[in-house]
């Protein structure tokens, strides 16, 4: 913060920068925590298309291969139209 000899002028900047740096975070946090509940949203949609499908293999194996589960996502999204 300012010692003794700081400015008005200079005393709202820190307070502005103060500001908008927990503002970002907050702005973070919350994009963070809204990406993973749409995330969860799709997986859980996709996983239950596959059930639908009889594909509980293909789920299993989406859990632990990344790179699968890409694959499943482009191919649910073309067989159902949703993005």
């Amino acid at each position: 913060m300012c010692s003794l000899e700081c400015t008005a002028e200079e005393q709202l900047q820190v307070f502005a920068d103060e500001a908008y740096d927990k503002g970002l975070a907050q702005g973070i946090s919350q994009g963070i925590t809204q990406g993973v509940s749409q995330g969860i949203t799709s997986v859980n949609e996709l996983y239950s298309w596959l059930f639908e499908n009889d594909r509980s293999s293909d789920v299993l194996r989406a859990t632990s291969d990344p790179d699968y589960l890409e694959v499943l996502f482009k191919e649910y999204r073309d067989a159902t139209g949703i993005q």
